[in-house]
């Protein structure tokens, strides 16, 4: 199982499907799944796309044979090719850490990791593994899959510095620690009381300037298991500083907070206070799972729920076919099981669609009844020849995951272009998810005998059909081939024109409809150079080294060659202060820096601020705007609109004044026969309100909190068919919402 965009998740994400059908079209280092998961998770993508956490499944090979004949991925080549692990620790100057202990973390296919040996740095920072290539081999055993997901780490801890982790690589690994920093977290229980004796696990932590890594901790390190104290404090030391951290609950009396709300800005300072953590009861779902026509029960099988926009969790049955998903937050919840890996395409099983839970609710009895259903096949060839594709994904929606949620099934063709999937009898919506290099997408019907037609609900090149019945159903494609892409030479220098090495080169869509952070950046070699294989889209290229950058982009396509000059005190800043009305600071204010590259915008990570209520953005590109935004809890939201800066200009702005918010909004979600909208997603943003989204309960009633006395709301919400949108002013208690199917 691994972690997906969809592109039919839910209304709210058509833009989504935009952004990840243009990363599929590009030929660059594919994202890999625990990068995407972080990416729309940490980088959030602003207001324009929100980000879910949805799961792709993928049928793996149908025999054993086949699954032996497919190749390893990079990562396990990388493994197996090592031919030392070594490398060296120091300090931001350059200064060798003498003691520095590095352990090696592996993954299980359950992402728990392991630490599998340690050795310290010599006097000189430098460490080597020298049982490494047992090491591999007991990595490659215990990670299996995973490993493509997940490659082992090192973890490192020094002394009087922040720890920090490091990627495996073939080459002699520099790894550079940030000064130290202690995290305080205080947890606040429904009545706002200090949440004693709470387990907090810490998730994973992510560096700022290295999005693509991320480090999932082992359990069993001592320094990872804490509890809060009788004030509910949490408190973790040695931090890196300028990281971003994650923090998960471990206790089943209250719901995971929200994604938003535990990753947490670690300061470049030596202490972060971050704002408190308010939690709700966590609701549970139960239920078993057997086959269908025998009763018996169905063992060691994963079940995922899954709203639109927050993920509920999952659990794998016992030895009785018995679940429980614990914890659970408020909210509508499709709940699917995960049969491909275990069951390879014999058996299948509908979702239960839209279940709702409230705060501190146990629904019971939501039982799964495993069926043969249909066997979906085809065959992918290329066009005009018989010959077969292999490594493109078909993707469906149907009963077994509904097109309400993101969590598409997906099969990838073997060597001779077959692919197979089984989903229950009705109604199916089909597509090809992704092709191979060398091929693009189909823009002919599918070849099948099934009554198949385009979809009028969703995107191009997606199409509906009914099976039934005993026997498969056959559906076929066939790709047009297009030309293979050609490698990029670019060479970097500087004023004079002499070669930079060391220079940090960065990619994005060349019509600003993505931002460089979502893709590949690469490091010029010791003659300024970088070669990488081109892209199947225009690309813009920007390069930067310290305060030298390029004034503005290079738009490149595959195979061209261009050279980039570096300009000195070229990067731009923006500093900015937030006060109340009094110029007083605010505790818990929090920035936030939205990127525009074209269209669109793609907002950051909440910054918090300073002692002084200050935070600078620095190193940003002068020929991309950039808009600025800031809250606090109680106060409203004030945005900045999108500013253009002067290569080298510092923008210093004026203080950003928040007001009070202490109004509320309440009423009713109802369909147009009246009926509750249980579950339901209200989205509201405007009159300087943070943009936010409540849950209906089971009567369809909710509330909006925190709200500028006088202001209006303009409110929005998407649930199957139907839509609602209205303006309604902050202070009201009694408004009515009606979702009306679209016409």
């Amino acid at each position: 199982m691994v972690l997906e965009q969809s592109p039919l998740a839910v209304g709210i994400t058509d833009g989504y499907f935009a952004l990840k059908t243009r990363l599929n079209r590009l030929n660059l280092a594919p994202m890999k799944p625990h990068r995407l998961l972080m990416l729309t998770g940490l980088l959030g993508l602003g207001a324009t796309f929100v980000p879910l956490l949805p799961v792709q499944l993928e049928a793996r090979a149908q025999n054993a044979e086949a699954a032996a004949a497919s190749p390893a991925g990079p990562e396990q080549e990388l493994l197996t090719k090592l031919d030392k692990v070594s490398g060296q620790v120091l300090a931001p100057d350059g200064k060798p850490i003498a003691g520095a202990r590095l352990s090696w973390i592996a993954y299980e296919p359950s992402m728990r990791g392991s630490v599998m040996a340690s050795v310290e740095s010599g006097a000189d920072g430098r460490f080597n593994f020298d049982e490494f290539r047992s090491l591999v081999q007991r990595t490659l055993t215990l990670s299996g899959d995973t490993v493509e997901n997940a490659p082992p780490r090192l973890f490192i801890e020094a002394k009087d510095w922040g720890f920090s982790f490091a990627i495996i690589e073939a080459k002699p690994l520099e790894i550079r620690l940030a000064p130290p920093a202690d995290l305080e977290v205080t947890y606040l229980d429904e009545a706002k009381q200090p949440a004693a004796d709470l387990g907090v696990r810490f998730r994973f932590v992510q560096f700022r300037d290295n999005l693509e890594t991320s480090f999932l901790p082992p359990s069993d390190l001592p320094r990872f298991q804490v509890r809060t104290d009788a004030k509910g404090v949490y408190r973790l030391s040695g931090l890196p500083q300028g990281a971003l951290v994650h923090l998960e609950l471990d206790d089943e009396r209250f719901a995971q907070p929200n994604f938003q709300a535990s990753v947490i800005s670690i300061k470049a300072a030596r202490q972060t206070v971050a704002p408190p953590i308010s939690l709700i009861a966590g609701s549970t779902i139960q239920g078993r799972v057997t086959y269908g026509a025998s009763g018996l029960p169905v063992a060691g099988v994963a079940l995922t729920a899954q709203g639109a926009g927050q993920s509920g969790g999952w659990a794998v049955t016992d030895a009785d076919g018995r679940y429980e998903l614990k914890s659970v937050l408020p909210g509508k919840y499709n709940l699917a099981l995960d049969l491909q890996d275990k069951f390879n395409n014999q058996w299948t099983a509908r979702a239960k669609e839209s279940l709702v839970t409230e705060g501190g609710d146990h629904l019971k009895d939501i039982d799964f009844q495993l069926e043969r259903g249909v066997l979906i096949t085809g065959k992918i060839t290329a066009q005009g020849s018989p010959d077969p594709v292999e490594g493109a994904t078909v993707a469906i929606y149907g009963p077994a995951h509904p097109r309400s949620t993101g969590w598409v099934q997906t099969a990838k063709t073997t060597a001779n272009g077959v692919y197979s999937l089984r989903v229950p009898e009705g109604v199916q919506t089909i597509y090809m998810y992704q092709t191979p290099t060398g091929f693009g997408p189909s823009k002919q019907l599918p070849d099948s005998l099934l009554d198949i037609k385009p979809s009028k609900a969703f995107s191009n090149q997606t199409y509906e059909v009914s099976v039934g019945g005993n026997g498969p159903a056959e559906i076929n494609w066939q790709l047009p081939r297009i030309p293979l892409p050609k490698a990029v030479q670019v060479q970097v220098v500087d004023e004079n024109g002499l070669p930079v090495a060391n220079a940090q080169v960065s990619s994005a869509i060349a019509d600003g409809s993505l931002p460089s952070h979502l893709f590949q950046s690469w490091m010029t070699d010791a003659k300024g150079r970088v070669i990488f294989e081109g892209p199947r889209e225009p690309l813009t290229l920007r390069a930067s080294l310290d305060d030298s950058a390029t004034v503005k982009g290079t738009k490149v396509q595959s195979g061209d060659s261009v050279t980039l000059r570096l300009e000195a005190d070229t990067l731009t800043a923006i500093s900015c202060r937030v006060t109340d009305a009094k110029g007083e600071v605010i505790p818990g204010a929090v920035v936030n820096l939205t990127t525009w590259p074209g269209e669109f915008g793609f907002g950051g990570q909440d910054i918090t601020l300073n002692e002084q209520g200050r935070h600078s953005f620095k190193g940003l590109w002068p020929d991309i705007k950039y808009s600025v935004s800031a809250t606090a809890p109680g106060y409203n939201q004030v945005s900045i609109d999108r500013m253009q800066l002067e290569p080298g200009e510092v923008r210093i702005l004026k203080p950003i004044v928040l007001k009070k918010a202490t109004s509320f909004l309440a009423g009713q979600a109802v369909n147009q026969n009246g009926e509750p909208m249980r579950g339901a997603k209200i989205f509201g943003q405007g009159g300087g309100n943070a943009a936010r989204t409540v849950t209906a309960d089971r009567e369809g009633r909710f509330r909006f909190e925190g709200l500028v006395e006088g202001s209006t709301l303009m409110l929005s919400g998407l649930e199957g068919q139907e839509r609602m949108q209205q303006d309604v002013k902050a202070g009201t208690s009694d408004v009515k919402l009606v979702f009306k199917a679209d016409a």
